[in-house]
């Protein structure tokens, strides 16, 4: 489980970017952000992440993958690890749930490329 809160001052949004998964947001009671996230999926769930960083009154969460082997080990062909990393060897999605006040926009961009139909 990933958990995070913030004071909302100075945010003018938040920017989501994963490959796989669902984000739902609420409206937060009070002046805060938080965010929340479990991963589901088969197997090797510990290779996924979620880092978070802020771009002026902009902030981003975006996922991250652990390299597993080499490509050169594996049998599909597939695209280099890019700077998200190897999320083509793994089956996670992430459910993400944002409270923040309502004057603060939630963008979300989600891929959902699985490993069997990019």
């Amino acid at each position: 489980m990933w958990s995070w809160t913030k004071d909302a001052s100075g945010i003018e949004a938040i920017q989501i970017d994963i490959i796989r998964g669902r984000v739902e947001t609420v409206v937060a009671p009070d002046d805060e952000i938080r965010v929340t996230a479990s991963i589901a999926g088969t197997e090797r769930l510990w290779t996924a992440d979620l880092k978070q960083t802020q771009q002026g009154p902009i902030l981003v969460i975006k996922d991250s993958y652990t390299t597993t082997l080499p490509l050169w080990l594996h049998k599909e062909c597939l695209p280099p690890t890019g700077r998200r990393g190897d999320f083509w060897h793994t089956d996670a999605r992430f459910r993400i749930t944002v409270s923040a006040p309502e004057t603060i926009r939630v963008l979300t961009k989600i891929a959902n490329q699985t490993p069997s139909n990019p």
